[in-house]
């Protein structure tokens, strides 16, 4: 059975995975409407593997036309 950290890194994965597989930078409506159509996590989980990928410089957010994308 998978401890709590092991589906964290995961999920990480699989986020991660999601990205390059999409290739294009996607804003955080259009990646949570994805991942949470397709039943791959919940809302807040999504949120925290984002914010820490964002601190680990696994991805980044760009800025442009007033919306702001998440890229690898």
């Amino acid at each position: 059975m998978l401890e709590q950290g092991d589906k964290l890194a995961l999920s990480k994965l699989k986020l991660l995975y999601i990205f390059n597989q999409f290739s294009i930078p996607l804003t955080n409506i259009e990646l949570t409407s994805f991942v949470l159509e397709n039943n791959f996590m919940e809302y807040f989980i999504l949120q925290q593997i984002l914010s820490d990928l964002r601190e680990s410089n696994f991805i980044d957010i760009h800025s442009s036309n007033g919306h702001e994308y998440y890229f690898l």
